[in-house]
């Protein structure tokens, strides 16, 4: 897997959020990422709240993107209650290592 381009940028329309699901509302800054895997190519879009707490994953539990870890179970019961955290205490305005 190879990533390509890394960048936050405003959404001009509704996307959906490849980690929680949940929707990334126009307007909103939300993380892009290009990626190519052999003959396969896709854009990932993520709220910024939810790519800081999956490289918080990493360093945790040692995560690893291309393992497929965030089943809806570790989304609700470790992702979305660390970005929580994260929102109440540093914003969203942290930039990611």
């Amino acid at each position: 897997m190879r990533l390509m381009s890394r960048g936050r940028h405003v959404a001009r329309k509704d996307h959906q959020c490849d980690l929680c699901g949940h929707p990334i509302a126009t307007g909103t800054t939300y993380e892009r990422q290009r990626v190519v895997d052999g003959p396969d190519a896709w854009t990932f879009k993520g709220h910024v709240e939810c790519c800081l707490a999956s490289w918080w994953a990493q360093d945790e539990f040692g995560y690893q993107p291309e393992e497929e870890m965030f089943g809806q179970d570790f989304v609700t019961d470790t992702l979305m209650p660390y970005r929580a955290q994260l929102e109440a205490t540093t914003g969203t305005e942290e930039v990611a290592p």
